[in-house]
């Protein structure tokens, strides 16, 4: 009796031990997501705003690669982000957060298709950018998720912060502003946070 029940200790601290890793893992590369996505578009929003505002010139060139030169980066980092992290273990929690962000991904798509149409039949910019409002409210709830399953605090602190950053977003949508809020959004609340969940995988590990 007494050998069974310590084997069944040794079973439980075993599955334990590989959930605690695959959290630390995950939260590392969630971490790293984060900062990858929130340094690259933060920069540039941030290099766009300088340009839009006139603090730094910026040629046809100049146009052109800060808008498609980010999305091509990211989009190398990805290819080799989930190459390295093929075959990672996610506990359930983790399994759950990321199932909502890529259904608000597929969500976000769509959004870019009716956003986009009615835009250009009706040639306004400002129309287009009530998108990045739609997908600042997304981010929102996909942290919220994260907080109601984990129940740490600054999981609501980040989440509260986009839903704040939406509606500035909202209300500076038009000006030259509206590309400074993006900015610093995308690094204090998609960089910055990544930043924390690397830190706090590093601690657990």
């Amino acid at each position: 009796m007494d050998c069974d029940t310590q084997s069944a200790r040794d079973d439980l601290a075993y599955m334990r031990a590989i959930i605690e890793a695959g959290n630390s893992r995950t939260a590392m590369a969630g971490g790293e997501a984060f900062v990858a996505g929130g340094l690259i578009y933060g920069a540039q929003c941030l290099v766009q705003w300088l340009g839009a505002t006139g603090l730094v010139e910026l040629s046809k060139l100049g146009w052109l690669v800060s808008s498609l030169g980010p999305t091509v980066l990211f989009l190398a980092w990805l290819g080799w982000f989930i190459w390295r992290t093929r075959g990672l273990v996610q506990p359930r929690a983790q399994k759950a957060i990321n199932a909502f962000f890529a259904a608000a991904g597929s969500a976000n798509l769509v959004l870019v298709v009716v956003v986009g149409m009615l835009a250009a039949r009706k040639e306004s910019i400002e129309i287009w950018e009530l998108y990045p409002c739609f997908v600042f409210a997304m981010q929102g709830a996909g942290w919220l998720v994260a907080f109601m399953l984990r129940k740490q605090l600054w999981l609501l602190a980040v989440a509260l912060g986009w839903f704040v950053a939406t509606v500035i977003l909202g209300w500076a949508i038009g000006t030259t502003t509206y590309i400074l809020i993006a900015a610093l959004s995308l690094l204090l609340l998609m960089a910055l946070p990544g930043f924390v969940m690397m830190r706090l995988a590093r601690a657990g590990e």
